[in-house]
């Protein structure tokens, strides 16, 4: 068990200079603006009802989204916060909700350093608040990094609450003040960093105890002390200094007794510096689990990082992502009891280990032999289906993310503990059943049990693969001739190493064309008829956007919409996949043909026709007939604004949730593939409900096109769309999505060549779950023929490497 805490006092020391101080007690909120992730924009409000303290007035937004921000626009506002070692920004924060979630509390920030070049830095400032209550926080300057001293923060201030839960919330914002010295208790640990983990296990004569590493990042340099606690009295204490924490509490008490295990308290305290208030502690509770053993340990240079044996056939990117609320793992050492193994034929299984030398000082090094296991009837399981692979946890803004690092393939130097991911692939004609054997630490013998178990029923393609796909313009490849007429477009794909294409060559032939597909064995992804471009067949209700100009499109919340839009396409191409290989479906929500003041968003939001009015209407009777245009601001000063969106969503969930169901009775393996992820609120909620554990939604961001829209050298490109990637990842599992999370590459667009192109696709698949392609043009000089191959050179490491 694990429980966080960060204490946010509100305590008050000496009076600091103010050098800017916004409290909204006179109503007005200058250069203030209110956004969420449904697309909704508007000029901030003041809320008079729950406020901070005898504070008359707070910052106030309401939203059912899944994140929330209040921005001050400081450059609009003849606003400049220098970034100097004495500056602190502070305020005060409210979550208003049901309950808590994952919720985490963001500050990003744009301005220019000391040689006036451009900036731009998060900052985490929460993670979990309790909800409800009000929190003070107090940053300093030099959260925005020592390299940026001497600069300031003069263009955008955004305060992002991520909730990851679409209910209704609000957030609000008090007291905020720039100061030259803390008026409360500083911020100083960059709480998404501090992390108390399992590190090992300390053994004293028949019995062990784990080893914990206590961790994280400061916004400063300076001394701190990590204290452990149990049962409320402290009973070991650790100093150090410096902007790293890195302790190692190897279980025992100040007087060097080892502790039995128990429910222990890490509490990390900063030190302020003179005349500074006592800044912000963090603890966390963890329970310590210990054991004995029989004898001698078989392994005292290896142990189970956890006993949960991996399926890497089920495996998807987002469970590599560890977020810093997740329970840690649990180390179990290696005793005369075997490592289990459980592997479906045809896949793969494993466990993670964890070496540690336990002799301090001794940097011999260790190797990793495996050998053949035997089965029934004398069948073995041969020892090069089992490697050893060494991973590592990259940190992230807010926790960590498992990555490969290599093959073990020469022994290893245990100066330092080293994670080895253990996997054992089970050959598709090996027979069900327990294969024994061994591996060697060293000299050291491990037994090695492998459980072999049939291939499992509805297995898909994705499982232990990388999505490779291929949708190509006509314009460009493939012609529709090489479909029809011949099958060079198929083998153009899948000589490049593609293993799914979207033929986009009409809305017609599906059944014809992934039959040819597969073929070249190429899986399937139809294309649909996009239900966000004006057509012939569209009537009312139609879509009107918050504004209130009506579009010709219908709306989205619609049951005429779902029905008649949505539903037959869809169930007529599940028919299609119970014959041919078509694995799934595109659903394109991104709005085209409409364009000027009548284009809003390029996706849709919440909805304000006639249908969606008459339905709050039928819920509350007290809301009134209004005019089209004056119902989003009447919402607003009734404070229904958020009601009225729940209300929208929860109907958009109900037709999505008949949607699946529907398809699932003719095929629950059917994919859905949205486009353009990263949009917002509406798709989310899609995904959520088209997406399942056995067919997760693939979730197809644009973001990464090319070199982005100023192009930018190819390390920074690449670095920017490996981190987006790694936030994306992030918040699909903040929001507890059954996805595949495949970025896109487009040749041509922002200066993409065919090299930059390869490097993208291969660094994006090595966090994400592959990526797609799409295909409408080149970078000239370059041909098609020269973007294929270096997508046949990407594909061919990325099916090489098991990441």
């Amino acid at each position: 068990m694990l429980v966080s805490s960060f204490v946010l006092t509100s305590v008050a020391h000496a009076a600091p200079q103010v050098l800017h101080a916004e409290s909204f007690d006179d109503g007005r909120a200058v250069g203030w603006k209110y956004y969420d992730s449904s697309l909704d924009g508007r000029d901030a409000s003041i809320d008079g009802e729950v406020t901070c303290g005898d504070s008359p007035g707070a910052l106030f937004g309401e939203s059912n989204a899944a994140s929330v921000s209040l921005v001050k626009f400081l450059k609009q506002s003849s606003v400049s916060i220098p970034l100097e070692d004495d500056v602190y920004l502070s305020f005060a924060f409210h979550f208003t909700a049901p309950d808590t979630a994952r919720d985490e509390l963001h500050l990003y920030a744009t301005g220019h350093d000391a040689q006036d070049a451009p900036i731009a830095v998060t900052v985490p400032i929460a993670m979990q608040p309790a909800v409800n209550r009000w929190h003070v926080v107090t940053i300093p300057a030099r959260a925005w990094g020592k390299k940026n001293l001497g600069g300031r923060l003069d263009g955008q201030m955004i305060l992002t609450w991520y909730r990851g839960a679409h209910d209704a919330h609000d957030l609000r914002l008090d007291d905020l003040r720039v100061t030259r010295g803390a008026p409360h208790a500083p911020l100083l640990v960059h709480p998404g960093t501090f992390q108390v983990r399992p590190e090992g296990i300390e053994i004293e004569q028949s019995r062990y105890l784990q080893r914990l590493r206590v961790a994280a990042r400061l916004y400063r340099s300076g001394p701190w002390r990590v204290e452990i606690s149990r049962n409320s009295e402290q009973v070991r204490s650790v100093a150090g200094a410096g902007r790293r924490v890195d302790v190692i509490w190897d279980g025992r008490d100040s007087a060097g007794r080892l502790l039995e295990p128990a429910e222990v308290e890490v509490t990390l305290v900063p030190a302020g510096q003179p005349g500074e208030p006592t800044p912000s502690t963090h603890t966390r509770t963890v329970n310590v689990p210990g054991g004995a053993f029989e004898n001698v340990l078989t392994a005292p240079h290896a142990m189970l990082i956890s006993d949960r044996t991996i399926d890497y056939g089920r495996r998807t990117a987002i469970d590599r992502i560890e977020a810093p609320y997740d329970e840690p793992e649990v180390f179990h050492p290696l005793t005369k009891a075997a490592i289990d193994v459980v592997a479906h034929r045809g896949g793969r299984g494993g466990v993670r280990l964890r070496l540690v030398n336990l002799e301090p000082g001794d940097a011999s090094a260790l190797s990793l032999q495996s050998h053949d296991l035997v089965g029934p009837d004398d069948r073995v399981l041969s020892a090069p289906d089992i490697q050893f692979r060494i991973v590592d946890r990259e940190e992230m803004d807010l926790g960590f993310a498992w990555r490969p690092i290599r093959r073990v393939d020469q022994p290893l130097v245990v100066s330092q503990p080293v994670d080895i991911e253990l996997s054992v692939a089970a050959p598709a004609h090996l027979g069900a059943g327990a294969y024994k054997g061994k591996i060697l630490v060293d000299a050291t013998e491990i037994a090695l049990n492998v459980v072999v178990e049939t291939a499992r029923a509805g297995r898909q393609w994705w499982h232990d693969d990388k999505v490779r796909l291929m949708l190509g313009k006509p314009q460009v490849m493939p012609r529709p001739e090489w479909f029809y007429q011949s099958t060079e477009g198929y083998r153009r794909i899948a000589q490049a190493g593609f293993n799914v294409m979207i033929p986009y060559i009409g809305l017609r032939d599906h059944e014809l064309i992934a039959g040819k597909a597969g073929a070249f064995d190429l899986k399937s992804i139809a294309r649909t008829r996009a239900p966000a471009y004006p057509r012939e067949d569209f009537h009312e209700p139609y879509f009107v956007w918050p504004s209130g100009i009506r579009t010709p499109l219908m709306c989205p919340f619609s049951e005429a919409f779902w029905n008649e839009i949505i539903f037959p396409q869809v169930l007529d191409l599940a028919e299609v996949s119970t014959k041919v290989p078509l694995v799934g479906m595109e659903l394109d929500f991104e709005i085209y043909g409409i364009k000027g003041p009548d284009k809003f968003a390029h996706i849709y939001c919440h909805c304000y026709c006639d249908t969606c009015w008459s339905a709050m209407r039928k819920q509350h009777h007290a809301v009134p007939e209004k005019d089209v245009k004056a119902r989003r601001s009447w919402l607003i000063n009734q404070r229904k604004l958020g009601e009225y969106k729940v209300l929208q969503d929860r109907r958009l969930v109900e037709l999505a949730d008949a949607l699946r169901q529907a398809v699932d009775t003719i095929n629950p393996d059917v994919q859905f593939m949205l486009l353009a992820w990263d949009s917002g609120h509406f798709l989310e909620l899609i995904a959520k409900s088209l997406g399942t554990e056995r067919a997760p939604v693939i979730l197809a961001t644009e973001r990464t096109y090319g070199r982005g829209r100023t192009p930018q050298a190819s390390h920074a490109a690449l670095a920017n769309h490996r981190g987006h990637c790694l936030r994306g990842l992030a918040e699909s599992r903040r929001m507890g999505l059954h996805s595949l999370y495949v970025p896109g590459v487009m040749p041509g667009h922002q200066k993409a060549d065919p090299a930059f192109c390869r490097a993208n696709a291969e660094i994006m698949s090595s966090v994400s779950d592959g990526y797609w392609v799409f295909f409408q043009q080149v970078e000239k000089p370059s041909t098609v023929g020269q973007n294929l191959e270096q997508f046949r050179r990407a594909n061919a490491r990325i099916v090489s490497e098991p990441w």
